[in-house]
Order: C-alpha cells, then sequence, then structure tokens
C-alpha cells in the first residue's frame, strides 16, 4: 500500500469520523458555567469557586499602574523612579482632577475587585443550597467568603 493510499484512507476515516458527530460543542471544562453552582452546587464546584476568590483577590495587585503603585503615589511613601516605562500620569493623581476612566487611575482598579465580590456573593447564596456539606463546612465557608469580600471593600 503506497503512502498516498494510506493518506487518503485516514483522512477518509476522519472525515466519516467528523461526520458521525452531531454535536461538535463541547463547554469549557476549564470554567464551568455559572448555572452549575446557582441551580445546584456541588461542594467540589463551591470548594473550586472558593479557591477561585483567591486568585481573584490577587489579580491586578502588582502591575505598574496597580492598586500598590498608585496608592504609594497618592500617599506620596512610593514613585516608580523608571520614569521611561512607567504608564502612569503621575500628576493627575497627585494634583487631580481624577479621570475615572483613565488607566491610570479609573476602573483597572476597582473592576477586579467589584468583580470579585460579587464572585463572594454568588458564593454565598449556593453555600445556602449544596447538599453534601456538614452545617459546620457551610459556616467555614461562608466565613471565608465573608472575608475576602471585607478584604476588597
Amino acid at each position: 500500500m503506497s503512502i498516498l493510499t494510506r493518506t487518503l484512507r485516514i483522512a477518509a476515516l476522519g472525515a466519516l469520523a467528523l461526520a458521525a458527530c452531531d454535536d461538535l460543542d463541547v463547554a469549557d471544562l476549564n470554567n464551568p458555567g455559572l448555572e452549575s453552582l446557582e441551580g445546584s452546587p456541588t461542594p467540589v464546584a463551591l470548594n473550586t469557586a472558593a479557591t477561585g476568590l483567591l486568585i481573584g483577590l490577587r489579580v491586578g495587585i502588582s502591575e505598574p499602574n496597580g492598586l500598590i503603585a498608585i496608592l504609594g503615589a497618592l500617599g506620596r511613601e512610593g514613585f516608580n523612579l523608571n520614569t521611561n516605562s512607567d504608564p502612569r500620569y503621575v500628576a493627575e493623581l497627585i494634583l487631580g482632577p481624577l479621570n475615572p476612566g483613565s488607566g491610570a487611575f479609573g476602573a483597572n482598579i476597582w473592576a477586579a475587585r467589584y468583580a470579585n465580590i460579587r464572585n463572594t456573593v454568588i458564593v454565598l447564596h449556593a453555600t445556602d443550597k449544596v447538599v453534601g456539606m456538614t452545617d459546620e463546612e457551610k459556616e467555614g465557608l461562608r466565613g471565608f467568603a465573608k472575608t475576602i469580600q471585607a478584604l476588597e471593600l
């Protein structure tokens, strides 16, 4: 059997296999939908969401225009001396007025914080519906979510 014949047979079998599948939509297994937490949450899904709260707590903290750098410029205890790569307009931060749509001090800081607060609310509502967790585990999860929420606020 020649290589060309073998390649054509493999291609034909592949085409037949794809034609046999009616539904090729596969759910994103790395990012489960919100329906799994709102409808009938499982303890595993709830613990995974709690891990996501920790990840959300650390988002956008150390970028050059992140929370620490900007609050350091506002409090005048920190300043990025690398002026060639500093993307912020620092006079806006120190003198004002602040432009809420600016990349220097705007939604890029607060959006991640409030998105994580929304996630804590989702976890708190899902904790009420979960089956298979003890009352102590539910209270621990509620306390953890409220702690993350307080840190974000």
